[in-house]
């Protein structure tokens, strides 16, 4: 008789539990517990495997798998299909936190041709939006994505995409030129301003990059302090790439930018979207490096409400990835504006 469940009505009218169903339902809490904390242990044991089996993966099958989409991952499963594109490159060592110890045994699966398990791909996906962008799992910008992952990488993998430019300032005053050189992990490329949506303008990424090193003139609202003649004044501003170039060279073209016309509020602009046309260059050269495409990341919508897909190349064979959907060749349509371009130096 000791299993029955006996309950005893006290004078307040409350039905209260003995102590052996109290003990039980502590009991079945504690197993609960245990199980997940298990369940999350197998997952992070799992994934550090995947990583020690696959510290040199063999060589690439002809076949790319999808990942799973739990909800606004979008722009991490096309960032991730880039990198794993990105051939030689290990995104953990031992002592690597775990979301990149996972990272990197997602990686390792798009590019030996196996599947990736949801719960491997969901598991990392919530630990990036604890690492990268505090818990928020809402609709996040595949640039940011890719820097928040960069910045947790080991040093050794950080030399692959790291490169300096050289700022030279130019005071109009005195004439008198000052250098700089700032570390930076991708070319940002501004857009030409398209007045009308449905004009036929379009622009090539040769243009974009000689637009990109032509001297800036720094007026008005942006003049410069100049330590020689002790005043802010006008400004002239170049960039260039200084020392020696990055094995893989990651562009971003600002699609993105805040409408100074229209505001949401009488102090916040409207964020807006410039879907001019990129001719993309198949190769780029940079000095006497010839760097080659392997990865493109699209966006399609806006910066409220869009969604990301990739092209990425193994084996020299181009694939379209959209999420789980992964088909050979297909392009994205119109809708869609590549956004960050990933070039390599040849092995």
């Amino acid at each position: 008789m000791k299993n029955i469940l006996i309950f005893t009505h006290r004078p307040e009218g409350h039905v209260v539990a003995s102590r052996g169903v109290s003990r039980c339902f502590i009991t079945i809490i504690l197993l609960l517990h245990t199980l997940v904390f298990d369940i999350h242990s197998m997952q992070k044991e799992s994934a550090r495997r995947a990583y020690k089996t696959n510290k040199a993966p063999d060589k690439n099958p002809d076949i790319l798998h999808g990942l799973c989409n739990p909800g606004s991952s979008c722009y991490f499963n096309a960032v991730t299909q880039c990198l794993a594109a990105l051939d030689g490159i290990r995104y953990c060592d031992e002592k690597s936190p775990d979301f990149l110890i996972q990272f990197n045994a997602i990686v390792s699966c798009l590019r030996t041709g196996r599947p990736v398990h949801d719960i491997l791909a969901e598991s990392c996906f919530a630990l990036q939006c604890a690492e990268i962008f505090e818990n928020n799992t809402g609709q996040q910008d595949a640039q940011q994505c890719f820097s928040g992952i960069f910045n947790l990488l080991p040093a050794g993998c950080k030399n692959y995409f790291e490169f300096c430019f050289k700022s030279s300032l130019t005071c109009k005053r005195c004439s008198r030129t000052r250098h700089c050189e700032e570390i930076s992990t991708l070319v940002p490329l501004c857009l030409p301003s398209v007045l009308r949506e449905d004009c036929d303008a379009t622009v090539t990424l040769k243009q974009l990059f000689e637009q990109f090193e032509n001297p800036e003139k720094l007026t008005q609202d942006n003049t410069v302090y100049c330590d020689n003649c002790k005043i802010k004044t006008r400004t002239t501003k170049r960039l260039s790439f200084a020392r020696t170039r990055p094995k893989c060279l990651v562009i971003q073209l600002k699609r993105f930018y805040y409408s100074q016309l229209e505001f949401t509020s009488i102090t916040e602009p409207i964020p807006k979207k410039n879907n001019i046309p990129v001719i993309i260059s198949s190769q780029i050269n940079l000095g006497k490096d010839r760097y080659r495409l392997k990865a493109i990341v699209y966006h399609s919508g806006s910066l409220a409400s869009g969604h990301y897909v990739a092209r990425v190349q193994k084996n020299g064979q181009w694939f379209y990835c959209n999420d789980e959907w992964v088909v050979p060749k297909l392009k994205p349509t119109k809708d869609f504006s590549p956004y960050m371009l990933f070039y390599c130096l040849p092995a």
